[in-house]
């Protein structure tokens, strides 16, 4: 269990100092990863409810409006569906959060 506190304060000390660097790009990358991650999630909300309309009520208007939005947060995703890539090759300070771009 002391691996673990001891990575949690490595990791708390990290992210302080990266806030003080800059705090809007620690803002800027942790909300874009936080899109990221939720991406797959709301496009299957949208599919969801989509479905349950087709079953359900089948009222053209909402239906379109439903259709309207799964392509929305399907273009938002970008390529890839909103799926969030692994960290490549280190951690926040040398290299982007989700996305792999270098920061510093």
């Amino acid at each position: 269990m002391a691996g673990l506190r001891e990575a949690a304060r490595y990791n708390k000390r990290a992210f302080a100092l990266w806030w003080r660097l800059d705090p809007q790009i620690f803002l800027s990358a942790a909300s874009s990863c936080a899109v990221r991650a939720a991406a797959p999630y709301i496009g299957m909300y949208f599919t969801a409810r989509l479905i349950d309309e087709l079953a359900g009520g089948r009222d053209p208007a909402v239906l379109l409006r439903l259709t309207l939005a799964l392509l929305l947060a399907s273009a938002a995703a970008g390529p890839g569906g909103g799926t969030v890539r692994p960290l490549e090759g280190g951690g926040p300070g040398r290299q982007g959060l989700c996305h792999g771009k270098k920061l510093l």
